[in-house]
């Protein structure tokens, strides 16, 4: 579909499936190209599979997107059996493919705003994996309940969640075999979520929750909103914000640039989990400044052992009413290591840095920073209820300021030697008087003087 302008209203649908059962192909492919893509009023854009064929993957080409009021772009892999996988969904302005065929670059969209309750979202219900999720833009707004997701829905042996990845530029690699694996090579100017709107992945049963990775200069979450990977019995996914993001062969991702500016407040989370064996995805968040403010950050297990939180920062790590936490509340499995690594200021006010497990060890906690600043009623712990305590160490440079500080007084400022005698009480006399009359200048020379 090609139009320089765009635009679905009032449940108005783009749709693409494969409907036959265990012997049905995969889903066609969607490819709409336009300076402008609205959808608003439950609108949406669907690539489906039902039987074992792969749903269809949907590019969307555009400057800018608009989505409004549960409009819904989404593939959906519906067998709950031996079903094929979800489609992926990519969104940028352009795309351009090397002479190999090996690599995808997505160049990004100028804008990419959700609100209002819509969403773009791949999931799976059977054994195939959900799709991926690339965005490429400069911009992305959300708010209001809006949301971008991948998941695993199956309660059983299902496929994996899909992964998430947002920058401004996106490599996409060996698209030629199933191990897709991307790169954000340029950060996205600013991603903001506000009022309950979230960035999601999961899985449900025995499928692993997908990656998140989010390639910003200026990230800023406030109002309830969200970023999460959650795992039933498989893993929760790992959640990586940094300004740039690298997925080499190993799968080990690696982040080469620093976000400018991390803001959480208002409630807001970043979060993995994991509810049975898995264990909870680990957490890496790298930014030049990183501040939370009625916040939180944690990576938590039920039974099995906590993710690693990592922040590593230039700057300053500040934290208000706010906790990083690592905790594992019932089971044996070991409380998650805390990294906070070379920034200038920790400053920590009301807040809480935890890493504790129930039957398991309790992690640790390691902080390394020029200058460390605490409230009296902030915490720092890595305990166990049952298992061995764990490690809290803090490095910071010890200053002696004891030969620059004044020793004060014991005895009150003494104010009775500045208060001077009143004339009557010297002279024994009466006290004098001044008066001001009506005339500046007396009416009879002789008369008493003003």
């Amino acid at each position: 579909m090609f139009a320089s302008e765009i635009a679905m209203d009032s449940s108005a649908s783009v749709s693409s499936a494969s409907l036959y059962g265990q012997n049905g192909g995969h889903g066609g492919i969607i490819q709409i190209f336009g300076e402008y893509l609205k959808l608003e009023n439950h609108a949406g854009i669907t690539t489906s599979s039902s039987g074992q064929g792969n749903a269809g993957a949907i590019f969307l080409l555009a400057s800018q997107v608009d989505m409004d009021s549960g409009a819904s772009v989404s593939s959906l892999s519906k067998s709950e059996t031996d079903g094929g996988d979800g489609g992926g969904i990519f969104i940028m302005k352009n795309r351009m493919m090397d002479d190999s065929g090996s690599t995808l670059t997505f160049q990004a969209s100028d804008r990419i705003r959700l609100q209002n309750h819509a969403s773009v979202s791949t999931s799976s219900s059977g054994q195939g994996d959900a799709g991926n999720i690339l965005l490429a833009t400069s911009e992305l707004d959300m708010d209001n309940s809006a949301s971008i997701s991948s998941g695993s829905l199956s309660e059983g042996n299902g496929g994996d969640g899909g992964a998430i990845g947002i920058g401004k530029e996106i490599v996409m690699k060996n698209t030629d075999t199933d191990d897709e694996r991307f790169s954000v090579t340029q950060p996205a100017d600013t991603i903001r979520l506000r009022n309950h709107a979230n960035i999601n992945t999961s899985g449900k049963g025995y499928g692993n929750a997908g990656e998140i990775g989010l390639g910003v200069s200026d990230l800023e979450l406030d109002s309830n909103a969200f970023i999460s990977s959650i795992g039933k019995n498989g893993q929760g996914g790992m959640i990586i914000i940094a300004g740039t993001i690298d997925e080499p062969e190993n799968e080990k991702f690696t982040t080469p640039g620093f976000a400018d500016h991390i803001r959480l407040h208002g409630n807001s989370a970043i979060t993995t989990s994991s509810e049975g064996v898995g264990d909870a995805g680990d957490i890496r968040l790298k930014a030049r400044r990183f501040e939370m403010h009625d916040a939180s950050v944690s990576s938590d297990a039920d039974f099995s052992g906590g993710g690693r939180i990592t922040v590593s920062a230039e700057n300053t790590v500040w934290l208000t009413d706010s906790r990083i936490t690592t905790n594992v509340y019932r089971g044996i499995g070991n409380g998650g290591d805390i990294g906070i690594r070379n920034p200038e200021f920790v400053i920590l006010n009301h807040s809480e840095i935890q890493a504790n497990a129930q039957d398991g060890d309790g992690g640790a906690v390691f902080i390394i920073t020029d200058n460390f600043l605490k409230s009296f009623s902030s915490i720092i712990e890595a305990t166990s209820a049952r298992g061995n305590e764990g490690t809290v160490r803090i490095e910071a440079p010890d200053f002696d300021i004891s030969g620059e500080l004044t020793v004060m007084p014991g005895t009150f400022f003494d104010a009775e030697k500045w208060v001077y005698d009143s004339c009557e009480s010297r002279s024994g006399k009466e006290r004098g008087r001044f008066t001001i009359r009506r005339y500046v200048v007396p009416p009879d020379p002789s008369g008493e003087q003003p």
